[in-house]
C-alpha cells in the first residue's frame, strides 16, 4: 500500500509542471496602452463618458480596443513613426475591435478620433 501512495504521489508531481506550462501557452498576454485625450482636460473640466481602452497583444501583433460612449463611428490611425508604415481602420464607438498591425519594431503611435473631432493618443514600442 505505501508503495501505491509513493507510485500516485511521482505520477501528480510529474504532471504537475506540465498543466502549469500549459497555464502559461493559454493566457493571452496583452500589454496595456496609456490613451490620453488631448488636449488634456484641463482641471475642473466636466469629464467625459467615453472610454478607450487598447492592449496591444505581442503573440498576434493586433491591438485590441475597447471603445463606449465614443459616437457611431472612430477612425484610428496607427503608424511606426521609425519606419513610416501606417494602418487606418474605422472601428464601432461601443464595442470592441481587433486591429492587424505588422510585428516591425519600432515605435508606434495610435490616435482615435472621435465624428465630434475629439482625439484622443497613445504610444507603444515594438
Amino acid at each position: 500500500m505505501k508503495h501505491i501512495s509513493y507510485f500516485v504521489l511521482a505520477i501528480v508531481l510529474m504532471a504537475l509542471p506540465a498543466t502549469q506550462t500549459f497555464a502559461s501557452f493559454s493566457q493571452k498576454r496583452d500589454t496595456p496602452i496609456i490613451i490620453s485625450q488631448v488636449p488634456i482636460n484641463p482641471i475642473g473640466a466636466p469629464r467625459s463618458s467615453t472610454t478607450i481602452e487598447a492592449f496591444l497583444d505581442t503573440e498576434m501583433f493586433t491591438i485590441d480596443v475597447y471603445l463606449r460612449n465614443a459616437g457611431e463611428s472612430v477612425t484610428v490611425d496607427i503608424e511606426n513613426t521609425t519606419t513610416g508604415s501606417t494602418y487606418q481602420y474605422s472601428v464601432s464607438g461601443n464595442g470592441s475591435d481587433v486591429l492587424p498591425i505588422s510585428s516591425t519594431s519600432g515605435f508606434w503611435t495610435i490616435t482615435f478620433t472621435l465624428a465630434d473631432g475629439r482625439v484622443y493618443y497613445g504610444e507603444f514600442i515594438i
